[in-house]
């Protein structure tokens, strides 16, 4: 997830953030939930997804047109940064120590832990 907006004062509130997927994120979800817990379970969750980006329109589906790099110890974060650069997010929400990378890179999304979320915006 990628929020944007969030600490923008006078931007959109925190329940107005928006929220970029891949759409190769969803299949690399699919995959593991349906080799997890079988493909009932992944049917379940595709119809909450289908429900929840029906209802927000502030969920973007992205196919970035460039790959960063910023991770070299993760290769398989750089989607989640390539992703928020491309929704233009304010921050990406996570404890992975590998997004660590992004600190001083020169892109806008900040790193910023559920935690601090939480106590900055909640």
């Amino acid at each position: 997830m990628t929020p944007s907006g969030a600490a923008n004062p006078g931007g959109a509130p925190w329940w107005a953030t928006r929220i970029g997927y891949f759409q190769r994120d969803l299949l690399e979800y699919q995959e593991t939930i349906t080799r997890l817990s079988g493909a009932a379970r992944w049917q379940d969750v595709e119809r909450f997804l289908s429900l929840l980006f029906s209802l927000n329109a502030n969920v973007l589906f992205l196919e970035p047109q460039f790959r960063f790099g910023v991770i070299v110890a993760d290769p398989d974060d750089n989607k989640f940064i390539d992703c928020a650069i491309a929704a233009q997010a304010d921050y990406i929400i996570t404890s992975d120590h590998h997004f660590a990378a992004l600190n001083g890179s020169g892109y806008k999304p900040h790193l910023i832990t559920p935690q601090e979320f939480i106590q900055a915006h909640l």
